[in-house]
Order: C-alpha cells, then structure tokens, then sequence
C-alpha cells in the first residue's frame, strides 16, 4: 500500500518550498493525482523519494524515508546509500533463501526481521566509530513495501502464511541481543546525549 501525501506534505518533508515542488514535477517528479482547481495533488512518498535522490540531492546529501540527511563527505553520502541499499533488502534476501534451502515459512519470516536490524545494528556501529553519528538504517530506508509476499513465499515452502503463528515463533528466539560493538556505541550516544543536555541545562541556569 503506498503512502500518499500531498503538495505542503512533500514541502515540509524535505524542507523546501511549494515553489520548489512545482519545480519538482515539471522536471519530472512522479505525482499520483494532478492538482487542479478543487483536486489537490497526491505524491507517492515512496517514489518522490526514489526521484529526488536519483535527480535532486547533493553529492553529499541522502534523501531518505524520513527526509534529507546531510554528510560532512561525499564519501560519508555514498557508505550510509550503500548501508542503506542492503538494510533496506537483506531481509527478503534472507527469507527468500531460507525458503529455497528447504526452510519452513516460520524461519523464513524470523530471518526476515533479525538479519535486517542484526545488519542495521552492526552497520550502525561501524559508522559511528569512524564519526558518523545518528544513523538509524531501518528507520531511514527500509519500506512496508519491500517485504517478501509472505503468501507466496509459504506457498512455495509447502504451507500456509499465518502472521500470528510467525510473530509467535519469532518471539520465541532469544536474538534482539546486540554484540558488545554495538552496546558500546549505544552507550558512547547516550553518555553524549547527557552531557549535551547537562551543558545546555548549565548555560540556561546561568
């Protein structure tokens, strides 16, 4: 199911103008409905998205689900793109060969999840130890709509999807753990964090 959004919407997600929305879709932009008078105009958030980081953004900037993130580096751009690209599909990736290995659809479902935010996390840390901070790869590119077609993957696998019985099995697995790697990066940002705020809270008091 696409996420359509709306002229203003398009403009507040990535910080620019109406003016430049307009641009947008005159430079080919792909829209859902065209706006008229008494017809507002509908984007597919997902496409706009595919568009603007194909024809708009900066060397160093990435468009993402979110909005527009900025590095300080081109190369900085293209690792997170890259990170991005893999988080965004290695779960069907996962699933799709767990099932072709003779694995049941309950497996395929749980590599699904743990191998994209396993990934995610790792990536994550990596970056923040060469001073990319604030990355978050699942909530920046991974989409609803990039999911396996649960159906026919249990098809194939002999069965029958039932997402209760999948969201059940997966509970059952002791994974969510991260590595030492990566509770040591999530620690380094929440001591970070605190001392921003004590900082801010001292120039306030003063």
């Amino acid at each position: 199911m696409i996420e359509t959004v709306n002229r203003k919407q398009v403009a507040s997600h990535y910080g620019i103008s109406l003016p430049t929305v307009d641009a947008w879709v005159r430079k080919g932009c792909p829209f859902v409905t065209r706006g008229s008078k008494g017809v507002e105009w509908e984007f597919d958030l997902a496409a706009v998205q595919d568009w603007a980081a194909r024809f708009w953004a900066r060397p160093t900037q990435v468009v993402t689900r979110t909005g527009l993130k900025s590095f300080s580096t081109t190369e900085r751009a293209e690792v997170v793109k890259a990170f991005g690209h893999v988080a965004r599909h290695i779960g069907t990736w996962a699933a799709d060969m767990a099932v072709k290995a003779g694995g049941s659809i309950e497996i395929a479902y749980a590599l699904n999840q743990m191998l994209c935010i396993r990934f995610a996390d790792e990536a994550e840390a990596y970056l923040a130890t060469r001073g990319v901070a604030e990355v978050d790869l699942v909530e920046m590119f991974c989409r609803r709509e990039d999911e396996p077609d649960w159906q026919s993957a249990a098809l194939e696998a002999g069965s029958t999807f039932d997402e209760d019985a999948c969201e059940k099995f997966v509970a059952g697995i002791d994974w969510l753990k991260p590595s030492p790697e990566v509770l040591e990066v999530q620690a380094a940002r929440l001591r970070e964090r605190e001392r921003t705020t004590i900082l801010k809270d001292a120039s306030h008091g003063r």
